[in-house]
């Protein structure tokens, strides 16, 4: 753990300045293009109905997907399914998302030194009931703003058939 917490930005000038070999170029490719301010650019994201679990392979079929909702102009040259990079993120509050009140002690001021449990009628209505989300978040390698605008519908399109909610600001896409 000590070794951990004395990392620093001296980490990236070894890798940078390491021989050059398969192992280290990924890594000093993915740092010259965070240097150079050459990330992916993000599309948008929906959230599923249900509860997913992808493999690699569904990840791949669903970028497929989205390429072939986008409607390239002819003059425009198509988009490979490998630009696009799809995450999905799991949102847990509390505990495996179980409702984080429930274990929670409360004081009060008759008794400051006895902890007491929340009754659900005491609890606000105002907290979720949901302590579990998923987000999929979609990414275009391709920085260009008609082509990034292209996947943005074609990515509406695909949730729309999947039966997710649209992404957000997606009313606007044309």
């Amino acid at each position: 753990m000590s070794a951990f917490m004395q990392l620093d930005d001296e980490v990236l000038t070894l890798i940078k300045h390491a021989p050059n070999n398969d192992d280290t170029q990924r890594a000093i490719d993915i740092l010259n293009r965070i240097e150079g301010r050459d990330l992916f650019r993000y599309i948008g994201c929906t959230h599923p109905k249900e509860s997913l679990t992808w493999q690699k392979a569904d990840y791949e079929k669903a970028c497929q997907e989205i390429i072939t909702k986008c409607n390239f102009p002819k003059r425009q040259p198509k988009l490979s399914a490998d630009k696009l990079m799809l995450h999905m993120v799991d949102i847990v509050f509390g505990n495996q998302g179980q409702d984080p009140i429930l274990s929670m002690s409360c004081y009060t001021k008759e008794y400051p030194e006895k902890a007491t449990k929340i009754s659900p009628e005491q609890i606000s209505s105002l907290i979720s009931d949901k302590f579990y989300g998923q987000e999929i978040r979609l990414y275009c390698d391709n920085r260009e703003r008609t082509i990034c605008n292209i996947v943005r519908c074609g990515f509406k399109q695909w949730c729309m058939e999947k039966h997710f909610t649209l992404p957000r600001g997606s009313e606007h896409w044309k």
